[in-house]
């Protein structure tokens, strides 16, 4: 779900710091990341060139790029 009231209470924020003509929000994305309960990352290789991967729940944008490029190198070693 969308919270418009967070949507709202950032754009009175950034009014503070920018200066734009428009502020209307022209798109909108709600995104479900899958996590794993047990462990950091769920890795399952299906076959040899299948592979099953949950998101890095929570730190994905911090830990991604170290993760996918560890998992890529092991995948092609």
């Amino acid at each position: 779900m969308i919270r418009e009231d967070i949507n709202q209470y950032i754009l009175q924020e950034a009014r503070k710091i920018f200066r734009l003509d428009d502020w209307t929000i022209q798109r909108a994305w709600y995104g479900i990341y899958s996590q794993c309960k047990t462990q950091d990352v769920f890795l399952h290789d299906v076959a040899s060139d299948i592979h099953i991967v949950t998101g890095i729940g929570g730190k994905g944008m911090t830990a991604s790029p170290g993760f996918a490029e560890a998992n890529l190198s092991r995948l092609i070693s």
